[in-house]
C-alpha cells in the first residue's frame, strides 16, 4: 500500500527506492551504475573500501564491524583499505616503494625489486631502473623494446653488472672490486 517505498533491493543495493548501495559496495544505483564489491573496486587486492571522507575510527575496524556500523557504501572515490600483495594507493593500483608489477595489469601482485641486493627502488611497473650501488649497474644493451622475453630478463639482472674499472660477478649479493 506505499509505493514509494521498495520492498525487497536486489544487486546489492538499499534504500526506500534502492537507491545507495550496501556497505562495502561502491556505486550510483541512482544514475544507472551498478554496486560493484571493493574486492572489484580494489583490483582483487583488498575487500573493504569506505568513502574518502569517512570517520577515522573506521579505519581499524575489521569487515563485520563495518558492514554493522556502515549505512551504505561510497558513490564513487571510494578508498581501498589494508591493500594486499604489496600493492598501496586509494584502489591498490601501484606497488610500495621497492616492488613491480611487471604488468600494466593492476590485478597482477606486486613482486620485490631484482636488484640483486645493490639497490632497493625500481620502476613500479616495469621493474627495470634499479637504484643501483656498490659500484654496480644495469646492462644498458637490455632494453624492454625488444619483445616479451627480454622485458622479463631486463628486470631480472639489474645492478648484475659491475661498472667500468671494476671487476667482480655482483649477482646475489656479491661485490664489485677496484
Amino acid at each position: 500500500d506505499r509505493l514509494d517505498v521498495c520492498l525487497e533491493c536486489h544487486n546489492n543495493t538499499k534504500g526506500d527506492q534502492c537507491e545507495k548501495c550496501k556497505p562495502l559496495f561502491v556505486g550510483n544505483p541512482k544514475e544507472g551504475h551498478e554496486c560493484v564489491p571493493c574486492l572489484g573496486y580494489c583490483n582483487g587486492h583488498s575487500d573493504v573500501c569506505l568513502a574518502q571522507d569517512s570517520d577515522s575510527a573506521h579505519l581499524n575496524m575489521t569487515r563485520a564491524e563495518l558492514e554493522k556500523v556502515l549505512l551504505e557504501g561510497p558513490e564513487s572515490n571510494a578508498t581501498c583499505l589494508r591493500c594486499a600483495n604489496s600493492t598501496a594507493g586509494d584502489r591498490c593500483d601501484t606497488c610500495i616503494v621497492g616492488y613491480f608489477r611487471g604488468s600494466e595489469d593492476h590485478h597482477k601482485a606486486c613482486r620485490p625489486c631484482q636488484c640483486h641486493g645493490h639497490g632497493n627502488i625500481c620502476d613500479p611497473v616495469t621493474g627495470e631502473k634499479c637504484n643501483c650501488g656498490n659500484n654496480t649497474e644495469s646492462d644498458a644493451t637490455c632494453t624492454a623494446g625488444g619483445g616479451k622475453s627480454s622485458a622479463q630478463l631486463c628486470w631480472s639482472v639489474q645492478c648484475s653488472k659491475c661498472r667500468d674499472s671494476y671487476a667482480g660477478n655482483p649477482i646475489d649479493g656479491h661485490q664489485c672490486y677496484k
